[in-house]
């Protein structure tokens, strides 16, 4: 079924991989540490069920993404520990999230991938920008939804897929998504273009401008030079 399309696994893991990280407001840089435990509980809990799925499917080991997977964790742990003397949680987390990303690559190919995640980012941007029009008719929409605390003091609407902020920074509102910053969220859009124009023959309309609107409203001028 993947040969033909993403199926429910590819969307699951593409979507959990994306929504459960550090790039994250939710899960990045809540100010509400449950959130943080639930990140390092979560990405591990992950990597096991596509460990088990890979089991399951009798996937191949690919030797070379595995041992670039072993280097990238050691010199992970060597990095910080010629910075700091002792590892912390921190640390195996991120040793954790090198792992996930392996056993991802050998449940989903990478065609599949990219078509999971062009998806995923597509419906992604369609909420963000209709959370973002929202913010501007009607303001108050931010008094009757959970609240988000970033590390900052700054607050957030909630609305799970998507987030609104309650004040303007610099100049007017800006699209965060779900991601801590604008500028991380203008990294995932111009990925999600890359892959969808790869193929413009099948790309769709409504995913092309969905991106590219979501993009603008981000005001990252990163975004407008890498797009």
């Amino acid at each position: 079924k993947q040969q033909n399309g993403p199926g429910f696994w590819a969307y699951f893991f593409v979507f959990t991989a994306v929504y459960f990280s550090m790039d994250t407001l939710q899960f990045g840089t809540n100010k509400e540490e449950i959130f943080s435990t639930i990140l390092y509980v979560s990405v591990p809990l992950l990597a096991m069920i596509a460990f088990v799925y890979g089991g399951l499917k009798r996937k191949r080991i690919h030797a070379i993404a595995l041992l670039i997977t072993f280097a990238m964790c050691v010199m992970s742990i060597a990095t910080h520990l010629a910075t700091e003397s002792q590892l912390n949680m921190k640390y195996f987390f991120e040793i954790m999230v090198i792992l996930q990303a392996y056993l991802i690559c050998t449940v989903v190919t990478v065609e599949v991938f990219k078509r999971a995640f062009t998806n995923v980012m597509s419906v992604l941007a369609v909420v963000s920008v209709a959370g973002f029009a929202l913010r501007y008719i009607y303001p108050g929409i931010v008094n009757h939804i959970p609240v988000l605390t970033n590390l900052s003091d700054l607050k957030y609407g909630n609305l799970l897929l998507t987030t609104i902020p309650h004040d303007v920074m610099y100049v007017t509102f800006r699209n965060y998504g779900i991601f801590r910053e604008p500028g991380v969220y203008q990294f995932f859009l111009n990925l999600a273009l890359i892959f969808l124009l790869e193929k413009p023959n099948v790309a769709k309309s409504w995913q092309l401008y969905s991106l590219l609107v979501a993009m603008v409203f981000t005001f990252s001028t990163a975004g407008y030079i890498l797009a």
